[in-house]
């Protein structure tokens, strides 16, 4: 599983629901969990490919 958060309204996103998935069983959260902040910048958008090669993996 990926984990996308807006980095706008919810900055702690990826860091509270990570820690509400990490007791389910048969379930590997990827990294780099990914942030945008308003709009995809070119650093979200490395960010995205870096996970979209992790889901592929």
């Amino acid at each position: 599983m990926g984990l996308i958060e807006n980095g706008s309204w919810a900055p702690m996103a990826a860091k509270i629901m990570k820690g509400m998935l990490e007791g389910c069983k048969e379930l590997t959260i990827l990294e780099p969990a990914v942030k945008i902040t308003s709009a995809l910048s070119p650093e979200s958008e490395a960010q995205l490919e870096a996970l979209a090669d992790a889901l592929m993996a």
